[in-house]
């Protein structure tokens, strides 16, 4: 197996990595709201004798969630950052600029902003949801 053929199934390979932490991230996403959902239902249904700060578990959930997910987002920038070295070596023998490459010159990143809209939303809504089922407010 010759250097460019190496880098071409090291490239396939980390594409696949990407694409699967970007899975995980939406998995995440929806463990925490089911989370959030479970817990509450479970603590409404079991009525009085809980502590208020019970109410406030889904938060921890929420923030762990959150920082799963910046982390992984963190693994996917350093991974896309090799990935365009890698296209820019290809990109030597063919013409063709690579995804990576094409997708950062555009400076777009919708994913972050959304993810982060997703985390912060349901932040908050975990905090009013708390103080309004603990009728602490």
């Amino acid at each position: 197996m010759g250097t460019n053929e190496f880098h071409i199934e090291e490239y396939k390979s980390l594409r696949g990595e990407i694409f699967e932490l970007a899975r995980e991230t939406r998995s995440l996403e929806r463990y925490a709201l089911f989370g959030t959902a479970v817990v509450w239902s479970w603590l409404v249904t079991t009525g009085t004798g809980l502590p208020d700060l019970s109410y406030y578990i889904p938060c921890i959930l929420v923030c762990a969630g959150g920082m799963r997910s910046y982390a992984v987002l963190k693994v996917v920038r350093s991974t896309s950052e090799y990935l365009r070295k890698i296209e820019a070596k290809i990109e030597k023998y063919d013409d063709v600029e690579g995804w990576e490459t094409w997708k950062h010159t555009r400076r777009s990143e919708p994913y972050l902003v959304t993810a982060t809209v997703y985390w912060v939303a349901l932040l908050v809504v975990t905090v009013i949801g708390g103080c309004y089922l603990s009728n602490v407010c």
